[in-house]
């Protein structure tokens, strides 16, 4: 990690800089293509986006034929602060959607705000299948 001051050093200097996360899930790929291109290790990154590629399809063909009523309702629980979870666009949320869930509290964040807090009655009420 960067701080801004440092950041703004090595760009004064002419050093370039990239400011890249392998935390979402729908961009990782293109994210480690441009990192093998960088660093001259484009063939590494091909075998690896591959290899994550391959498990990604194979999970969605295991899911394809689950009707979203019957995914699993999961509960996930972030960062060990109680009650703090992922909402909608929140690459969390996007990893239970890929691997066949449905993530109780995708409605309660907005664009800004993709980790609402909530408390134990309402995890108690909905009843998720799954508590992560």
């Amino acid at each position: 990690m960067l701080s801004d001051e440092n950041l703004q050093a090595l760009e004064d200097a002419g050093t370039p800089v990239i400011l890249e996360s392998l935390v979402d899930p729908d961009k990782d790929i293109q994210v480690m293509g441009k990192l093998g291109a960088l660093m001259g290790k484009e063939e590494r990154a091909q075998e690896l986006t591959g290899f994550i590629e391959g498990y990604q399809d194979q999970i969605q063909e295991r899911i394809a034929g689950v009707k979203p009523e019957d995914r699993p309702q999961v509960f996930f629980e972030w960062a060990g602060k109680e009650y703090y979870t992922v909402s909608n666009g929140n690459p969390s949320d996007i990893l239970i959607r890929l691997a066949g869930g449905d993530n109780i509290a995708k409605n309660l964040g907005n664009s800004t705000h993709t980790y609402p807090t909530v408390s134990p009655e309402w995890v108690v009420d909905v009843d998720p299948d799954v508590i992560i």
